[in-house]
């Protein structure tokens, strides 16, 4: 189409050539931008914070195995935690004289599993790397551990475990999707009720178990980083070697120091 097929009437009564003409001659004017002295040093500042994030993110996590306090202060702290908590389950049972009470080789494990916390190297379980908890159920492994969690979150321990119920994993991915796998692996963590069944699940077209699939990706991380993995079961190694791959348990033994809860069942008591 050329400027004659064009009817320019209808928009304006000026002619092409007179449009063209004052395009032409016009002097384009821009404003001068105000001079700001401090433009350059907050755009610096801006790529400084920046460029900091991006280090902060990218650098790999690097576990603290320092003594994090004295034993007597801790086993003091955690004490008094155990005695709210028996409090509370007074409460629930309705027993006013309910108490949490612990054989010899119970509570030496509990003092062990306390050094663990707070990097305290007389412990009997390796600092370094996490642990299996197991034993009957109804003998308060998960009621300690959730305890020595809350302890070490409290204190702001370099132990500070996410405690995860491995149920949930499954429970999530239903509601959320399979984004729920990325999250777990990450942070230090304790799962409760390892060895139980989950269902199958769908990740970027493939079905995947999803208590194998966080084991393996824990296990990298492991490796790669030092990151701290432990696990609450009332399968004895024996059994959980039944219910998971040859590789999995493997890992799992390489990653986490077997440790027998003894006695039985006080869930009615």
């Amino acid at each position: 189409m050329n400027e004659q097929d064009f009817d320019f009437s209808q928009f304006t009564q000026h002619s092409a050539e007179q449009l063209r003409d004052r395009m032409t001659n016009r002097q384009h004017v821009i404003a001068p931008i105000p001079h700001d002295p401090d433009a350059a040093l907050r755009e610096a500042e801006y790529w400084k914070r920046v460029r900091s994030t991006k280090k902060a993110e990218l650098r790999p996590y690097r576990p603290d195995y320092t003594p994090q306090m004295e034993f007597e202060e801790a086993r003091t702290k955690f004490g008094k935690l155990l005695k709210a908590r028996e409090a509370e389950l007074a409460v629930f049972k309705r027993q006013q004289d309910f108490k949490i009470t612990f054989s010899a080789e119970q509570a030496q494990i509990v003092r062990d599993l306390l050094k663990w916390f707070i990097n305290d190297e007389s412990s009997a379980l390796p600092i370094h790397k996490g642990f299996y908890l197991y034993g009957s159920p109804g003998t308060f492994k998960t009621e300690i551990v959730k305890l020595l969690c809350k302890f070490a979150q409290q204190e702001q321990l370099s132990k500070a475990l996410q405690f995860m119920d491995i149920s949930q994993i499954s429970d999530e991915l239903l509601a959320k999707g399979p984004d729920v796998l990325e999250q777990v692996r990450m942070y230090d963590r304790v799962f409760d009720e390892w060895g139980r069944k989950t269902l199958p699940v769908s990740y970027f077209g493939n079905k995947v178990d999803p208590a194998e699939w966080a084991l393996e990706m824990r296990y990298k991380r492991f490796k790669s980083f030092g990151q701290i993995t432990c696990f609450i079961s009332n399968f004895d190694p024996q059994t959980l070697e039944k219910n998971l791959s040859e590789m999995a348990f493997d890992r799992l033994g390489e990653m986490a120091t077997s440790v027998r809860m003894p006695g039985e069942s006080r869930r009615n008591s």
